[in-house]
């Protein structure tokens, strides 16, 4: 094939920023790839209707590099001077039931701005958005992953139905490389200007030069033919996205440190890495909003035997989710809960934003015990380093109707004050939008509201400016959905018979004081709201709020709400001990007893809306006791005064003591 180098240009992009473009260095390269590749093929379906499918096949092979080689016109030397002789390793993304890569072959064809079609979208533009509604991308560079899955070569083959009704195959290829790395592959090509680590592939137009695809299929054929794949045929559309010259071994390397302790080869993971993220349209028949998934892996789908039951669980509270969403008298199973997620002034319809749905699991009902053995959903879920040493916290997971998982959340604003369970116990929740409903005074839906608040890699929410205006409803779904759940659960508790230590707890009861509105005004005195309550302050106080405290085996836990002025810097929340006469901090304990501060806190988390606040624990003057933690607000944008909330586990060194919990700017 013919190579067309990018020149440099004024406001153009290099393949420096192309790499970079995702700026995702939370999810391994294998997991975006996956994400990315899927989500293309779902949004090029050619039905929207239920019940029809999307079929994706990600093919891991090898092939000859000799041949291989022969096709990148250009660096066919630099090649060969790397990949001598024997087989080389690739990954091919095969949809089918897909329209392929329509709109213009050539760059002159397109007339009109938006206008570009799949095919210029994905091989030759940048940032060209998917405007379609309902779809997952949306920003145009979540495609340039495939470039830093290889060495930066990609393939394009594609077939699709022409407006007469007769049917056209497409091939092209592209390199995205820095430019000012070493060893480059176009390092030796003679070029003018400053490189930019970018060219293409195909044939060149005659009118202008510029590349555009190869349409000829006995040139087509025999490039395909060196991957073994064969081409598409009869009514057949789709698009196969060809990335050669990988390294498994460091792709299953960053994918999962572990891998060989797991005994995992690609092909596994990337069978676990689709259950990760597409659990809500992967071989699911009752899929709701659009097509289901076929999904295989070198032709093969996924099995009921290789499918892990965590995401069997998490795939059942979707479906129910789902049929909630779509008919609010739907009865859910028992051992299933709900809750509606509601927002006044927010809607011109109806005031539910969404459904939260979440279960308590056991070990035993997630294969986790002999002989399944199945991995913790810690690890599933790509959480490996969460701290389950005072309890397994809960996992909420959601997206939006286009079914591409945007995260787990596991330790954030969406499970604050959620009770971590015991050991051999797991609460799983899933949020499920009620999409269709349309924002007040706007004229999207709640689903295209949360697509706009995405960024580049659909990994998280994030409430954004319109036209200078902030509406907050992501911000105002995340506070709701752990006081439902943390209301439901102290119901339920309630109904029950405890386990723990009922003696221990009453003895801890009466010393933990006081149970809420307890706060240092700048004044230096105590301010305190009524028992159980909580309240406001005013523009200059601070007010801390404690909740009822929750015991462990060998922990106190409790949650705070904290109320600052705007502009507050840092605070401090802190533990003082009551004795006979008065309250002590850690020094003053330890300057008049002359022995350790008899308790300590464990940890202190803090979330400022939805930024997470830096904390610092404060050890005693022996340092054998944290007395408190140190809060940096530096970064917190809310407007107005702060509002800030966590969670605070403690321990008792002393039986004999009772504390009260406080809070000061510092």
């Amino acid at each position: 094939m013919k190579q067309t180098i990018l020149k440099h240009q004024s406001m153009g992009v290099d393949g420096k920023f192309l790499l970079r473009s995702i700026q995702n260095d939370n999810l391994p390269a294998l997991d975006l790839l996956v994400r990315e590749c899927i989500q293309n093929s779902l949004d090029a379906s050619l039905s929207e209707n239920p019940g029809n499918k999307v079929k994706v096949d990600f093919i891991i092979k090898n092939c000859d590099c000799r041949p291989l080689n022969k096709i990148f016109e250009g660096i066919t030397g630099e090649l060969n001077r790397r990949y001598r002789e024997g087989n080389v390793d690739f990954i091919a993304v095969k949809d089918t039931h897909t329209t392929g890569l329509t709109g213009p072959l050539r760059e002159c064809d397109v007339t009109e701005a938006g206008q570009f079609g799949n095919l210029r979208k994905l091989v030759y533009e940048f940032g060209q958005c998917q405007e379609n509604a309902g779809k997952g991308g949306s920003w145009g560079i979540g495609k340039t992953v495939c470039f830093r899955v290889g060495i930066g070569i990609v393939l394009y083959y594609s077939r699709i139905r022409l407006e007469d009704g007769s049917y056209q195959e497409r091939l092209a290829a592209a390199l995205v490389e820095n430019a000012s790395a070493p060893h480059t592959l176009m390092t030796y090509q003679e070029r003018s200007g400053a490189p930019t680590g970018i060219c293409w592939w195909g044939s060149a137009d005659p009118d202008d030069g510029t590349s555009m695809p190869v349409t000829n299929e006995k040139e087509i054929h025999p490039v395909i033919d060196i991957f073994g794949i064969p081409p598409y045929e009869g009514e057949e559309t789709g698009t196969c996205i060809i990335i050669p010259y990988i390294d498994k071994y460091k792709l299953l390397k960053n994918a999962d440190p572990e891998f060989e302790k797991h005994g995992e080869k690609l092909e596994s993971i990337v069978k676990l890495i689709a259950q990760r993220w597409y659990f809500p349209r992967l071989q699911n028949k009752e899929y709701l909003f659009g097509c289901w998934l076929d999904f295989r892996v070198n032709g093969m789908p996924v099995k009921q035997s290789e499918t892990c039951q965590f995401f069997k669980e998490m795939q059942t509270l979707y479906n129910l989710s789902a049929k909630k969403i779509k008919n609010s008298q739907f009865v859910l199973p028992d051992g299933i809960n709900s809750d509606d997620i509601t927002l006044r002034n927010e809607f011109s319809n109806e005031s539910k934003a969404g459904i939260v749905v979440w279960k308590q699991v056991t070990a035993a009902g997630l294969n986790m015990t002999p002989p399944e053995n199945t991995l913790a959903p810690y690890i599933l879920i790509n959480k490996p380093d969460e701290d389950v040493a005072l309890g397994n916290p809960a996992i909420i997971a959601y997206c939006r109707h286009a079914g591409m998982i945007i995260d787990y959340e596991v330790r954030s604003a969406w499970t604050q004050g959620i009770p971590a369970q015991p050991e051999g116990t797991y609460l799983l929740a899933f949020f499920q939008p009620n999409g269709n409903n349309i924002l007040k005074d706007e004229t999207i839906t709640l689903d295209e509201y949360l697509r706009s608040s995405e960024n580049a890699d659909h990994h998280s929410w994030e409430d954004r400016n319109n036209d200078n205006k902030v509406r907050r409803i992501i911000e105002k779904i995340i506070r709701q959905i752990p006081k439902k759940i943390t209301t439901a659960l102290a119901k339920d508790d309630g109904s029950k018979e405890r386990n723990n230590n009922k003696g221990l707890q009453r003895i801890l009861g009466k010393r933990f004081l006081p149970p809420s509105g307890y706060g240092k005004r700048p004044g230096g005195t105590h301010g305190r709201s009524p028992a159980g309550g909580t309240r406001e302050p005013s523009a200059r106080e601070i007010l801390l709020n404690v909740s009822d405290p929750v015991f462990g085996d060998h922990y106190v836990q409790t949650g705070y709400q904290l109320f600052l002025k705007k502009g507050t810097q840092k605070a401090l929340i802190y533990i003082k001990v009551h004795t006979s006469s008065s309250a002590m901090n850690a020094s003053e304990w330890e300057q008049y007893f002359g022995k350790p501060f008899p308790v300590t806190m464990i940890s202190c988390t803090a979330v400022c809306g939805q930024q997470t606040v830096p904390v610092v624990l404060k050890n005693a003057s022996d340092g054998t006791a944290v007395y408190g933690a140190e809060l940096d607000l530096s970064t917190c944008s809310q407007t107005g005064r702060l509002h800030i909330e966590g969670q605070i586990r403690f321990q008792y060194h002393d039986e004999a003591v009772s504390i009260s919990i406080l809070a000061q700017k510092r």
